[in-house]
């Protein structure tokens, strides 16, 4: 059972038992996910303004970001202007047949062509570039999310607009 309250999914911890009956009841809470944004972008420009103000209120404890949506839905331009906000100015491109490209505090992944991954392939990949940059990766979906990760949602809506929800897990 999961329900939402004030941006916190909760999940409720069942199982306490007066004697030999099973009572079924919450007893306690485990947040999950913090929703950080939940935004609607109608052109590029303001998909890149979110992205710089992602970093601005990015909590310290993160250093993956996470991406995931379709293809042109707009991941790359959320990724500019993050990287915008850190003082970047090369160009920034999707990595897709490169896989990878590092720039000065940001390592951007792009995982299109890749199949899914187990937690310890993942980490044996990305832990040394986690040590001093931000790592944002594009089809984030393939990998497992682990703590203090930032997943960010992106999707084209009927009226040709991005929904981009950025939730903290």
């Amino acid at each position: 059972m999961a329900s939402v309250v004030k941006g916190l999914t909760r999940r409720f911890v069942v199982s306490l038992y007066a004697g030999s009956i099973p009572v079924t009841r919450p007893i306690f809470f485990i947040f999950m996910k913090k929703e950080l944004f939940n935004e609607v972008t109608s052109i590029e420009e303001e998909t890149f303004e979110l992205g710089k103000r992602i970093i601005r209120s990015l909590p310290k404890e993160v250093n993956i970001i996470n991406l995931r949506g379709n293809v042109g839905v707009g991941k790359t331009v959320l990724v500019r202007g993050m990287a915008n906000e850190l003082g970047i100015k090369e160009n920034i491109t999707s990595p897709t047949f490169g896989y990878k490209i590092e720039y000065k505090g940001l390592i951007h992944y792009d995982l299109f062509l890749v199949k899914k991954m187990r937690t310890k392939e993942f980490l044996s990949f990305i832990t040394e570039d986690l040590e001093n940059n931000l790592v944002v990766i594009e089809w984030g979906e393939k990998i497992p999310t682990i703590k203090n990760t930032l997943i960010i949602n992106i999707k084209n809506n009927k009226e040709d607009k991005r929904e981009i929800k950025v939730i903290l897990k």
